[in-house]
């Protein structure tokens, strides 16, 4: 059995939400990054980066289901050679670490090389919030 992937919204990241607020604009998230750096994920983390970066994906599509308080998003993933992803952020289009998810050790998952690998993550968001996001897509 499969362990979810956890994805928890970065400090930078809810920081970006209330500055597109009090702009009146929406948070626009379009790529995932990848990486093989183990690190335990937290809400509020710090980290405006990712390091150890081995791949990155623009997000195919996705939305805000406002009555589900959920942000919803699927990402191709497609690599040459077998990779092992430890951690992974969501990018807005201003560069922000939006959100990340990691395991201190092990892989959150595996991609094969030569097969494409469609990703689905969701994320719940406070109603409040959820007017504020937007999901770009390729």
């Amino acid at each position: 059995m499969s362990t979810p992937v956890q994805l928890k919204i970065t400090k930078a990241g809810i920081e970006s939400v209330f500055d597109a607020e009090q702009r009146g604009l929406r948070v626009q998230l379009n790529r995932i990054v990848y990486s093989s750096a183990n690190f335990e994920s937290v809400n509020m983390d710090t980290r405006t980066q990712l390091s150890n970066i081995i791949l990155e994906s623009t997000i195919a599509v996705g939305g805000v289901s406002e009555d589900r308080q959920t942000l919803r998003f699927f990402s191709v993933i497609n690599s040459v050679s077998e990779l092992e992803v430890k951690s992974l952020g969501v990018y807005t289009d201003t560069n922000v670490l939006f959100a990340i998810a990691s395991v201190p050790a092990g892989n959150l998952f595996k991609v094969y090389g030569g097969i494409r690998f469609i990703a689905s993550f969701g994320l719940g968001i406070s109603a409040s919030t959820s007017s504020m996001i937007n999901v770009t897509t390729d």
